[in-house]
């Protein structure tokens, strides 16, 4: 909601769907379990997030911290760009480089 992009009961939804979604699919990732849906999903989210945190900082929203982590920790929101842009490269050489990628991952364990 103070991003103001969502209003009412989207912006609800979201605030309660979207850190669970965000966690599963890392514990996914984590797991190399269901690689390619995990990294595509964590990614799009990352990048609408990319996207939410520039629209805030361009609007000069008045917003101190992202509000992703609670009280127990907080960064200003331009390092929270710059650490999410360094994700997002992350899950593209991921991307780039799937068949390294799945290696690793216990998809491939999993498949003989």
């Amino acid at each position: 909601h103070s991003y103001e992009i969502l209003n009412g009961l989207v912006a609800e939804w979201f605030a309660k769907v979207m850190p669970w979604a965000e966690f599963f699919l890392g514990v996914f990732l984590i797991l190399g379990l269901w690689l390619r849906p995990a990294l595509l999903g964590l990614w799009a989210m990352n990048t609408m997030f990319i996207a939410a945190l520039s629209s805030a900082m361009i609007r000069k929203l008045p917003l101190q911290e992202c509000g992703c982590f609670g009280e127990s920790f907080s960064l200003p929101l331009y390092q929270i760009l710059i650490l999410d842009i360094v994700i997002w490269l992350l899950f593209m050489v991921m991307t780039g480089f799937f068949d390294q990628t799945r290696s690793w991952s216990l998809d491939k364990k999993l498949e003989g």
